[in-house]
């Protein structure tokens, strides 16, 4: 997966821990805010991971993955 979306998902996991301590400390106003931003790379992330995928290959993405298999259970 690219490092863009990766560091989306990251932005992602720090925004929810964000939440959650608004949410503790009964900062609504707070709260409603991140989970707005949340949504929005959310929206950004998916957007991503379609572009991304669309390019990717699916037979050759499947062919690596068989070969892999079989390299790791060859090694066992």
């Amino acid at each position: 997966m690219p490092d863009d979306i990766r560091e989306l998902g990251e932005r992602i996991d720090r925004l929810r821990q964000e939440k959650a301590r608004a949410i503790d400390a009964q900062d609504f106003d707070a709260a409603t805010e991140t989970r707005s931003a949340e949504k929005d790379l959310l929206r950004r992330r998916l957007d991503r991971i379609r572009e991304w995928s669309s390019q990717v290959d699916a037979v050759t993405l499947a062919q690596e993955f068989v070969t892999l298999h079989d390299r790791i259970r060859r090694s066992r």
